[in-house]
C-alpha cells in the first residue's frame, strides 16, 4: 500500500529527526572525552608547576618570599586556609633542606655559599668536614641547579 503524501513527509522527518539525534549524541560524547582530556591535562600541568615551585621555594627564599606574597593574595579565604599552617621554606621534607639550612647555616655564621668551604651538614645538620675536598651534599640530598649556582658564584 502506498503511502499518502503527508505520510511520506512525516516518516521522512521522524528519520531525519532519529538520526540528527544520534548524531548530536556521538558528537557530545566526543565533545566531553576531549573537555575532560583538556581538564585532566590542565590539572596535571597545575600539580607538576605547583610541586617544581614548592620545590624551589624551600631552595631559595626569593622564591619563597614570592610563593608568601602570591598565597596573600589568593582571593579566596577557603584557599588561603589551607596554607595557614604551612611552612613554605620548609617544602614537604619537614625543612631538612633547602632555605631552611641555609637559613641556620646564616643563623650560626656559617656561609652555605661559600664554594670554597671545606664544611657540609650531616644529616643531623652538624658541621662535618668534607672529605677529599668535596664541596656538594651528602648523598641522601643532590644540589639542586639553583643552589649549584650560588654556590658557584665568585
Amino acid at each position: 500500500m502506498a503511502l499518502t503524501p503527508e505520510q511520506e513527509l512525516a516518516k521522512a522527518k521522524e528519520e531525519y529527526e532519529t538520526v540528527r539525534a544520534q548524531a548530536k549524541a556521538r558528537y557530545d560524547k566526543v565533545r566531553a572525552r576531549h573537555t575532560a582530556a583538556a581538564r585532566k591535562l590542565d590539572t596535571r600541568r597545575k600539580i607538576i608547576l605547583g610541586g617544581a615551585l614548592i620545590d624551589m621555594a624551600s631552595r631559595d627564599e626569593k622564591v619563597a618570599g614570592f610563593v608568601k606574597r602570591l598565597i596573600e593574595k589568593l582571593p579566596r579565604d577557603q584557599d588561603k586556609k589551607v596554607f595557614e599552617e604551612w611552612d613554605v621554606s620548609a617544602g614537604d621534607d619537614d625543612g631538612k633542606s633547602g632555605v631552611a639550612d641555609s637559613k641556620n647555616d646564616e643563623r650560626n655564621g656559617a656561609d652555605s655559599t661559600d664554594a670554597g668551604s671545606s664544611n657540609m651538614k650531616n644529616s643531623d645538620g652538624e658541621n662535618q668536614p668534607a672529605s677529599d675536598g668535596e664541596t656538594s651534599s651528602s648523598p641522601e640530598r643532590v644540589l639542586s641547579y639553583y643552589e649549584q649556582q650560588k654556590r658557584d658564584r665568585p
